[in-house]
């Protein structure tokens, strides 16, 4: 089997980089020969993707971290459609969150896990603005979500990045302290819910973003369907008692917390509302999310 190693030198603030001759040895020895790449750009993981598979790549792996893996995945798919859907997908972590990593080491995080380390999983689609107000498309493995989250990740841009997990969690309590919920329309498959205020909205494919916050404990990668879960008009001092909870999953029984199951969804606000793809800002609302089921084949190791 030909295979491609993608590697972000820069990811865990170039530690990658830095370790990649130990790596390489230890990949070698769990997966057989294979060529590398390195991405040198935002963005150009998609690109080496689409170009490996042109190459006939039969098993493309990627090393570093979610922002990497999620970036990868809209070179396998083009108008929704995998190009070669029988290749194989593998990731391997080596960010700071590995939120996507962290996930697929669940047990039940997977309906039907394949005996051979290979299960064929969803991927989810979706349709935003950027920060230019144009249209764009991409593609994800996890999380994607708005609200607080994204206005965390344009903190994140500023400071304390550095700190991995822990710079996330200073960044979400001041987050926490400064960030307005905002009004926005929500429709799903399984009707019209019509405009809700809401700190956040995650539509998860995984179960963790955030370095570690379990914000769809249900979450599951190859049954068809999102969690779509809404954290609704939740004060200053809730918030602050409760987040820690969402660490466990415990923050689910919240009053002001709901969920559902869905295969898309659309969100549209008369406010800026800011997106949040696997720990990466993206752009604004309107959004549009919908799952392409088994679109994937995932090898777990």
């Amino acid at each position: 089997m030909k295979a491609l190693v993608i590697v972000n030198p820069m990811a865990a603030h170039g530690k990658v980089g830095r370790n990649w001759k130990q790596s390489e040895s230890r990949l070698h020895e769990k997966i057989g020969p294979f060529d590398t790449v390195f991405t040198e750009r935002p963005g150009h993981a998609e690109v080496l993707v689409r170009q490996g598979l042109k190459d006939g790549y039969d098993h493309i792996h990627i090393y570093g971290g979610d922002g990497t893996a999620t970036e990868s995945i809209s070179g396998f798919f083009q108008n929704g459609k995998a190009l070669r859907p029988e290749v194989l997908f593998s990731v391997w972590p080596g960010g700071t969150g590995c939120d996507f990593h962290r996930a697929i080491l669940l047990p039940d995080t997977f309906k039907n896990r394949g005996a051979d380390g290979i299960t064929v999983i969803d991927v989810g689609r979706l349709t935003f603005l950027d920060h230019q107000k144009k249209e764009c498309e991409k593609y994800f493995l996890n999380i994607a979500s708005c609200g607080i989250s994204g206005y965390v990740d344009q903190l994140m841009a500023k400071k304390w990045k550095r700190l991995g997990s822990a710079g996330f969690l200073l960044n979400t309590i001041e987050g926490l302290a400064r960030y307005k919920n905002r009004r926005v329309r929500i429709k799903t498959d399984r009707g019209d819910l019509g405009e809700r205020v809401v700190r956040a909205v995650a539509i998860a494919n995984g179960r963790f973003f955030g370095g570690g916050m379990k914000i769809a404990p249900d979450a599951q990668l190859d049954d068809g369907k999102f969690q779509m879960v809404i954290l609704g008009d939740i004060g200053l001092a809730d918030a602050l008692i409760n987040t820690p909870k969402i660490y466990s999953g415990e923050h689910m029984s919240h009053p002001k917390i709901e969920t559902q199951n869905i295969t898309w969804t659309e969100l549209t606000s008369d406010e800026e509302v800011l997106l949040d793809l696997d720990g990466e800002p993206l752009g604004t609302l309107p959004l549009r999310v919908q799952i392409i089921p088994a679109a994937l084949r995932l090898k777990t190791y």
